[in-house]
């Protein structure tokens, strides 16, 4: 629930008819999961003793692989569109 509410989130900040990057979505454009070996996308990591989402960069996840500059700007905008993002409803579960 937290990764589709972050791909909304994004989603509705990019212009109309934008694909979400697979940065955000993990996907390819043609819908595949994103591959190669290296994981460049976004983590989504529920921290449930701290009651919290993490949005981690995956940089911060791997030695080696993904240097900070080639995901800084869709990690900025991916930022930028969570901002105020304070709750996040759930259910039962949660």
């Amino acid at each position: 629930a937290a990764r589709r509410a972050m791909m909304a989130r994004v989603q509705g900040s990019l212009p109309p008819r934008e694909k979400l990057p697979s940065y955000v979505s993990g996907h390819e454009a043609n819908g595949a999961p994103a591959g190669g070996g290296v994981h460049r996308h976004v983590a989504v990591l529920a921290d449930l003793p701290r009651r919290r989402i993490l949005y981690l960069a995956p940089n911060r996840m791997q030695r080696r692989g993904v240097e900070w500059r080639e995901v800084a700007k869709n990690h900025n905008r991916m930022t930028r569109a969570l901002e105020g993002m304070d709750i996040a409803p759930g259910g039962p579960a949660c």
